[in-house]
């Protein structure tokens, strides 16, 4: 199951996931878009739909905006 927006498979980005995405090389780039056509390769189909809120809990207890533990 994927999430589905306005009949278009995809994920949610948010400054979060970009800013861990980038830090643990999970999927780097410059921009949001960039990060978020990686996502779309990097992550397996059944993970997408729950990707989103674990970097949401992964953010906001080990990630620090301006100095990660």
């Amino acid at each position: 199951m994927q999430l589905l927006f306005f009949g278009w498979e995809t994920i949610a980005l948010d400054i979060n996931k970009y800013r861990v995405s980038n830090r643990s090389m999970l999927a780097i780039g410059k921009s949001v878009e960039k990060v978020k056509e990686k996502h779309l390769k990097v992550v397996p189909a059944e993970f997408k739909v729950d990707v989103h809120q674990w970097f949401i809990l992964y953010s906001r207890y080990t990630s620090i905006a301006r100095k990660p533990k």
